[in-house]
């Protein structure tokens, strides 16, 4: 009998070319703080080790302004999921110090990875997969991390402050001139909560502060037609010495967020108007307050009537609120 091997089969299991993966630890969001470094490692690998992986940014997507993305390189540690082929396994990190005009951005940066869509000998058949991964940025307001070596009065420069506010504002610094650093995060203003109505030029006129101070201050108000939402968070700085001792809201009440006059305003008497011009006891709030040409103290001492420093430069008188009745109505515009 003539002689034979043992026949021997061989099973073939053809899968499609898989994509690539972040690595599941990578976070979605990140909150950073004025003056100090954060950072995003970002790890990626391929099954396929016939497989190269590019970690880029994602069209149409920038970096907050200036953060960088550095080179990217080979790595094998650092993985939670265990799963991962090293032999694909790549990591670029994005590195991001918010500067001073940077408190209360918030931005959403895509980073994507991308295969080869396995060896380069396939040739045209080759398909390159990618994988999204997106992080949401967030600065901290009225917060800086100090650096070693920084005293107060420099960083009462930097925010245009004076020191005796900003050492009033940290509490737990117990001199002026001598801060032992310890990483610690300062406070450069108060955190104010916007109510239903207010204007950025009455916020700022209020508090003795300037309109670029407040935009300096509060990132996303840097633009001239900035409008203030109801519950928007603002960094701001009083200045006890220029702000205004009564404003249009002094003696109001407020209440399901809206403004309301007192149940008892006082009536002004015709002999205390400005001008000797009287004033109605009774009417809607545009009878009493507009076209008057009222000074702002008077103005603002009639309750139902609010002052507008930018009205032809000089300033108006208008109704606090609207065509309401000037003795309870709720404030408007």
């Amino acid at each position: 009998m003539p002689a034979s091997s043992n026949m021997r089969c061989l099973n073939f299991d053809v899968v499609k070319d898989p994509v690539p993966r972040f690595d599941k630890d990578i976070p979605t969001t990140l909150t950073l703080t004025i003056g100090r470094e954060g950072k995003i490692e970002l790890r990626a690998w391929d099954d396929n080790c016939l497989d190269s992986v590019h970690i880029d940014l994602a069209a149409n997507s920038i970096m907050p302004p200036g953060a960088v993305l550095d080179a990217q390189a080979a790595v094998s540690k650092g993985f939670v999921d265990q799963t991962r082929r090293s032999c694909t396994s790549v990591m670029r990190t994005m590195r991001w110090t918010p500067s001073m005009k940077m408190g209360g951005f918030e931005g959403q940066t895509c980073f994507t990875a991308r295969d080869t869509g396995g060896s380069p000998s396939c040739g045209a058949e080759a398909v390159a997969h990618t994988s999204l991964h997106c992080v949401k940025f967030k600065v901290e307001r009225c917060k800086y991390a100090l650096q070693k070596d920084q005293q107060l009065q420099e960083i009462s420069a930097l925010f245009g402050i004076d020191w005796m506010r900003l050492w009033s504002l940290n509490q737990n610094i117990k001199h002026p001139d001598y801060v032992v650093y310890n990483e610690q995060v300062v406070s450069v203003g108060h955190l104010y909560k916007v109510v239903p109505n207010e204007r950025m030029d009455h916020v700022s006129q209020r508090l003795g502060m300037s309109v670029q101070q407040m935009r300096d201050l509060n990132y996303d108000i840097a633009s001239n037609d900035a409008v203030l939402q109801p519950g928007q968070e603002l960094c701001v700085v009083p200045n006890s010495c220029k702000g205004l001792k009564d404003t249009f809201y002094t003696g109001m009440v407020y209440k399901d967020d809206k403004f309301y006059a007192a149940s008892d305003w006082p009536v002004v008497a015709p002999s205390e108007t400005a001008g000797g011009e009287g004033v109605p006891s009774t009417g809607n709030g545009e009878e009493v307050c507009e076209n008057k040409g009222y000074a702002e103290a008077k103005c603002l001492s009639l309750g139902c009537c609010q002052w507008d420093p930018t009205t032809d430069d000089v300033g108006a008188c208008w109704s606090g609120v609207g065509d309401s009745a000037c003795a309870s109505g709720a404030s408007g515009k």
